[in-house]
C-alpha cells in the first residue's frame, strides 16, 4: 500500500490541501500551504475568520473540502470528546464518523493526536501523519507554550518574576524549558518529579528538586506553581499548603493536575492554559506544523 503513496507523491496532479477545522492555528497553516503554492481548501472554520484578501477556498461542507485532496489536515488536538472534531471557529458540529467516512482512502491525513481507535480508523486506506508527535514539532510546541506560560505569569503575578519563587511540577520537554527560562530570568525554581534522573538534572540546570510526593511539604512559600503533569497529583493536602494570594497555572491537558472544584474550594487562583501556542503564536505554531508534516512526508520518501 505504501508504494502507492509514493507513486501519488511522485506524479503529482493535483496539489489541493483540505485543512479541517481546529482553532486559528489552522488558518495561519492554510495561510503557509497557500503561500508556498498549493491550492487550500477549508471546512470548519467560520468565514467571518478568513481575511478577504485570501485566496483560499471555503468549502460548503466536508465531503466539497476533501473531494480530490492529495492531503487532509486534521487539528491538533484532533478530538476533545472522542465523538466530534475539535473545531472551535465552526459553526456547526463535525462528528467523528463524518470525518472517518468523507476523508477514506485520500492519500495523505495528517491529524494531532488521535486516539487510538481514531488513528485505526484514520489510517484504514491512508498513510495517516500524527504530526504532534514529532520530535521537531514537539520543541518548537514546547518553546511557545513557554512564552504563553511566561505571558500569563506576568499578567496575573503583582510581583516580578525576577526574585519570585516558582514551582513547577514535570521535568519533560515543556518543564525543561520552563525552569531554565525562569532560572535565566532570576527567579528562584522548585522542581516536582517522579524520577530521580528528572530531579538530578533539575537541580543541574539551578533548580531545587524535590520528589513529586514532597509536594505538600515544600509548598507553603511559592508565588506561583505551574503544573505540567496531566494526572491529579495536586490534591487536597497539597491544596491546604499552597498559599492563598499565589497562582496555579494549570498547562496540562485532561484531566490535568488538579481538580477544579477542590481548587475552587480551598479559594485557589487557578488558570488554566491548555492549547497557549494557539492562542499567544498561531502563526509560529502554524508553521511548526507544516515543517512536521512535511517533514515526515520526505522522511518516508514522499516528494510533494
Amino acid at each position: 500500500m505504501f508504494k502507492s503513496f509514493r507513486k501519488v507523491g511522485r506524479n503529482l496532479v493535483n496539489k489541493k490541501i483540505a485543512v479541517i477545522g481546529g482553532d486559528i492555528r489552522q488558518l495561519y497553516l492554510a495561510r503557509e500551504l497557500l503561500k508556498n503554492g498549493f491550492l487550500v481548501n477549508i471546512f470548519g472554520i467560520d468565514i467571518q475568520k478568513i481575511d478577504e484578501n485570501d485566496n483560499l477556498i471555503y468549502a460548503q461542507s466536508l465531503r466539497e473540502a476533501v473531494e480530490d485532496a492529495l492531503i487532509v489536515i486534521l487539528p491538533l488536538p484532533f478530538s476533545r470528546d472522542k465523538s466530534t472534531l475539535n473545531a472551535p471557529l465552526a459553526t456547526s458540529v463535525i462528528s467523528l464518523s463524518d470525518i472517518y467516512s468523507e476523508c477514506s482512502n485520500l492519500p495523505y491525513i495528517a491529524a494531532g493526536l488521535p486516539d487510538i481507535e481514531s488513528s485505526r480508523r484514520l489510517s484504514e486506506g491512508s498513510l495517516l501523519i500524527d504530526y504532534a508527535v514529532r520530535e521537531d514539532f514537539a520543541l518548537k510546541n514546547a518553546l511557545a507554550t513557554v512564552e504563553g506560560t511566561l505571558a500569563i505569569a506576568i499578567r496575573e503575578m503583582p510581583i516580578t518574576l525576577h526574585g519570585s519563587v516558582c514551582a513547577v511540577t514535570g521535568y519533560g520537554r515543556i518543564g525543561k524549558i520552563l525552569v531554565r527560562t525562569l532560572l535565566s530570568l532570576g527567579a528562584r525554581v522548585k522542581v516536582f518529579a517522579r524520577k530521580n534522573t528528572d530531579r538530578i538534572s533539575a537541580e543541574i540546570d539551578g533548580g531545587k528538586a524535590f520528589d513529586i510526593d514532597d509536594l505538600a511539604e515544600n509548598i507553603s512559600d511559592v508565588d506561583i506553581l505551574i503544573n505540567t503533569v496531566p494526572s491529579i497529583i495536586i490534591k487536597e493536602n497539597v491544596l491546604k499548603s499552597f498559599p492563598k494570594n499565589s497562582i496555579l497555572i494549570e498547562l496540562a491537558s485532561p484531566p490535568g493536575g488538579v481538580d477544579k472544584h477542590d481548587a475552587v474550594t480551598h479559594g485557589i487562583r487557578l488558570v488554566n492554559a491548555q492549547s497557549l501556542p494557539g492562542k499567544y503564536s498561531p502563526e509560529s505554531a502554524a508553521k511548526a506544523i507544516y515543517t512536521s508534516i512535511f517533514s515526515a512526508l520526505c522522511e518516508k520518501g514522499v516528494k510533494i
